[in-house]
Formats: C-alpha cells, structure tokens, sequence
C-alpha cells in the first residue's frame, strides 16, 4: 500500500487513492426510485433527494443531542 501524504484536503489526489473493488453489495440499487424524502441541510433548507437531477453523494451522521437537552425531552429542557 502507497503511502498516503494528501496535506491539503481542497486538493486531493484522487489518482494516489486506490479504488475499492466492487462486491457487488449494492447492485440491487440500479434503477431503484428513491422516495421523497426531504432532509435538513446543514444551512437549514430542505433537500428532496429525489429531486436532484445528478449523482449525490450524502453525508448523514446520527443525532447524537444538543448541549443542555435530554435525547427524550420532549418539552425541549
């Protein structure tokens, strides 16, 4: 394995990254419809994935809280 030096991550040398082989784990998915589904984006707009025209790549990380809030509260204290 090469070894990886990238210092700048605006500026990545994609040819120095080794693709992963396909194991096929995902192609099922080909031509599959995807719901419509609205997220929040990180500047507070709704995204429908299904209504972007071009290959998205999505980033979803889990809630993991919010300082000074219990994950069960429903009343928000």
């Amino acid at each position: 394995m090469r070894s990886m030096n990238q210092r700048n991550l605006l500026e990545v040398d994609w040819s120095q990254i080794p693709a992963r082989p396909d194991d096929g784990a995902a192609a099922h998915l080909v031509g599959m419809t995807i719901p419509p589904i609205s997220l929040v984006a990180t500047d507070d707009t709704l995204v429908t994935l299904s209504a972007l025209s071009r290959r998205t790549v999505v980033f979803a990380y889990p809630r993991t809280g919010e300082p000074g809030r219990s994950r069960w509260s429903t009343t928000g204290t």
